[in-house]
């Protein structure tokens, strides 16, 4: 989370060990009366008809997501 009014949130995103994104100044919310309480994630692949389609068997594996408050150590 942020300090609320502030932009020193931080989003980090990792693949394989390796950081793949870094936001140190990510603004979430503007009061301290609420703050996250769920996490979703989705993928998307194509459009919205069948020219979108893939062309063999795709697949996906996504594993250990972390959501904490402060540093994760690896």
């Amino acid at each position: 989370m942020n300090t609320p009014g502030q932009h020193d949130g931080i989003v980090q995103g990792w693949i394989d060990g390796r950081l793949a994104f870094d936001r140190q100044d990510f603004r979430f919310r503007d009061t301290s009366a609420f703050g996250i309480d769920a996490f979703q994630f989705s993928t998307f692949f194509g459009g919205s008809d069948a020219s979108y389609a893939t062309r063999k068997e795709e697949t996906a594996f996504n594993d250990d997501f972390a959501v904490s408050p402060g540093p994760i150590s690896h």
